[in-house]
């Protein structure tokens, strides 16, 4: 498989759907950009994928891949499902216990912030996964995952602590000024964003290994952490509930590393050093920035645009004093 052009088709879907949608959120249509996203994005990859490909499908039906496909795909069904009833309940539930505005609040933050974890899914799923499956040796597998989810990590991370610093205002800009009271629920929902990318590309390392019965028997794990803590928030308050969902995420991630770690044999300290270097340097880079927004004493509509040449700069410092330290270290052993 030409694995440089399925990552240049998916990535390109992405931008162009994103685009669209940043296209239809400033013509003032709200929420109408969230359906333009979803909608222009399978449009894009199935239309890029149709002209590369030449895909003609044919009337054949093997019963013997069928049977195949079955055994490896039935227990991902059914941690699929178990994982959208977990994110559908929350929305059911707090429409019976709290107000209908209220309820469209959650629902849209909630919307918005899996968009990012969505296309980090896609891309893992499309790329990395296809990659990784070849391998026969999980040493290999673990390896060139680490590799990539490395490389993945080292770009996501940094964009969600930027989300997660400025989730107000990019809240407001994607669904426009009258949802700007529902702007808090985002910013808190956004915590959720790098647990969640965590648990993604670990999953991903268990799926491309063939343990999808382990993968099932996780999910079933993380529904009864999710559900008990939810149960628990319920009985608190609305902002207790939006906690308990970022809880949930951290969780989530902790108990796939430890799948991950007893499918393989695959420390999980180890695991924990691929993110925990973007994860550092982000969060010291956003406390730089709010350190300059706190003593300074102004604003105006470029604001925000500065803070990203600024958050970015800080980052990219990071990095780079961070591969001059390595290269010192390796130079002198």
């Amino acid at each position: 498989m030409n694995f440089k052009r399925l990552a240049v088709i998916t990535l390109s879907s992405q931008i162009l759907s994103v685009t669209v949608a940043l296209i239809v959120a400033m013509h003032d249509f709200g929420v109408w950009a969230l359906v333009a996203l979803q909608v222009s994005q399978s449009f894009f990859n199935t239309f890029l994928l149709i002209i590369s490909n030449r895909y003609i499908p044919s009337l054949h039906f093997s019963f013997h891949s069928f049977k195949e496909q079955f055994t490896f795909g039935a227990p991902l069904l059914g941690a699929n499902l178990l994982n959208v009833i977990n994110t559908s309940v929350y929305t059911a539930i707090i429409g019976k216990v709290y107000p209908i505005s209220l309820t469209g609040y959650f629902t849209q933050s909630l919307k918005l912030q899996t968009v990012p974890t969505n296309i980090t899914a896609a891309v893992i799923d499309k790329v990395a996964f296809t990659m990784l499956s070849k391998q026969n040796d999980n040493l290999k597998i673990i390896e060139m995952g680490r590799k990539i989810n490395s490389t993945i990590l080292n770009i996501v991370i940094p964009i969600f602590c930027y989300v997660i610093l400025c989730s107000k205002e990019i809240f407001v800009f994607v669904l426009g000024e009258k949802w700007i009271n529902a702007s808090w629920i985002f910013g808190i929902l956004s915590f959720a964003l790098i647990p969640t990318s965590i648990k993604i590309i670990s999953r991903n390392l268990l799926k491309s290994g063939g343990f999808t019965k382990m993968i099932f028997k996780m999910e079933v794990i993380i529904t009864i952490i999710s559900f008990v803590l939810f149960s628990v928030a319920l009985l608190i308050s609305f902002k207790s509930i939006l906690f308990s969902i970022v809880l949930s995420s951290v969780l989530s991630s902790c108990v796939v590393t430890y799948f991950v770690s007893k499918a393989y044999n695959y420390n999980v300290l180890d695991q924990v050093k691929v993110y925990l270097y973007p994860l550092l340097i982000s969060l010291a880079a956003i406390c730089m920035i709010k350190l300059i927004v706190f003593k300074l004493d102004y604003y105006d509509d470029f604001f925000n645009f500065y803070i990203l040449l600024a958050y970015s700069g800080f980052v990219i410092l990071g990095y780079m004093k961070f591969e001059l330290f390595n290269f010192k270290y390796v130079f002198k052993k």
